[in-house]
């Protein structure tokens, strides 16, 4: 029943930048667009795109770079959810796990970007990572003190046999 559900999406990314992609100036917010994109030339004009694609459409059935359903599922349940998307690409939970706050949030940034998803505060993303029995903890005193997450480690920060290296 899942599938006939994501069977149906298509998932259309809009991706707001600050600088343009080609000339790399900065990219200035245009407050007669509405009215730009709406005359009758340039309506005439998104007509005609939309014709073109829905005869294309029908003579091939389907639409040329349709994902499966389990991407579209998968892509789906990361946009809607990095911080889950983080914990199952990049970490593993186990009590025996202790990881540096600083580390694994430039981690979950780091991903974030790569992966085009929606990044988070640290406050915000520990209390996320509380949802998954991941919790602060602090270690020594003063200037020695250490903040922690509790019960997760980075699969980086892990050897071979499964053991995590020090800190």
């Amino acid at each position: 029943m899942e599938n006939a559900y994501y069977k149906r999406w298509i998932l259309v990314s809009f991706n707001l930048r600050k600088y343009c992609c080609f000339c790399k100036r900065p990219i200035v917010k245009d407050p007669d667009l509405l009215e730009k994109l709406t005359t009758d030339e340039e309506l005439s004009g998104l007509l005609n795109l939309a014709l073109i694609s829905a005869k294309r459409l029908l003579a091939k059935r389907r639409f040329v770079k349709f994902p499966t359903t389990e991407q579209t599922r998968d892509r789906y349940q990361r946009l809607s959810d990095p911080v889950k998307a983080w914990l199952d690409d990049r970490c593993v939970f186990g009590p025996q796990y202790e990881t540096d706050k600083q580390e694994a949030h430039s981690d979950f940034i780091g991903y974030c970007w790569d992966k085009r998803l929606n990044r988070m505060e640290i406050n915000a993303l520990g209390r996320e990572l509380s949802k998954h029995n991941v919790y602060d903890k602090r270690t020594g005193t003063g200037s020695d003190r250490v903040h922690l997450w509790s019960g997760l480690a980075l699969r980086s920060n892990l050897r071979e046999g499964g053991q995590e290296t020090l800190l």
